[in-house]
């Protein structure tokens, strides 16, 4: 089964710290990881391992987005995934075809993967866009998945104030 996990990049997601909570999952969900359970009386901290929970044939894909859509091409071999920018929010459309390198088996491309993640949250460091496409992001997910089937995995923070399926401000 193929999963499109799709990041809110906006200023709300980044500066909360959002964005970066959410790469974390996806490692530890991905390849595990061991994290401070408790401290101890005498100050060290007691650990515990969290298996990774991840179906070895699945693979997946990754899209981020604010007022525009970025989709990432994890070609095998490359140092690091190569960034295709969507900036047409309202007419969404897929920058190659889906069974390309847009989705990576996690345990084949983990170090190029693993790294992408780790480094997401500081190339968004800088945002001043507060706006989500939160809808537009949901259709790339799913035009991504028309071939092929799975689940579309979004971590969000605010409303979809542009794009596909925008929301505006409750009147009254």
């Amino acid at each position: 089964m193929n999963y499109v996990f799709a990041f809110d990049t906006s200023l709300e997601a980044v500066q909360g710290g959002f964005l970066s909570s959410a790469c974390k999952v996806l490692i530890d969900l991905l390849y595990g990881d061991s994290q401070p359970e408790n401290q101890e009386s005498d100050g060290t901290d007691q650990q515990t391992a969290i298996s990774p929970y991840w179906n070895p044939e699945s693979k997946l894909a990754i899209i981020t987005f604010d007022r525009e859509l970025c989709f990432y091409d994890f070609s095998p071999g490359s140092s690091q995934a190569s960034m295709m920018v969507v900036s047409d929010i309202d007419e969404v459309f897929v920058p190659m075809p889906a069974i390309s390198s847009l989705f990576v088996d996690p345990v084949d491309g983990r170090q190029l993967l693993q790294q992408f993640l780790v480094d997401l949250p500081n190339r968004y460091a800088n945002t001043v866009c507060a706006q989500a496409a939160m809808g537009s992001s949901i259709a790339a997910s799913l035009a991504l998945l028309s071939q092929t089937g799975g689940k579309v995995v979004i971590f969000g923070t605010c409303l979809p104030k542009i794009g596909l399926g925008m929301l505006g401000a409750l009147v009254g």
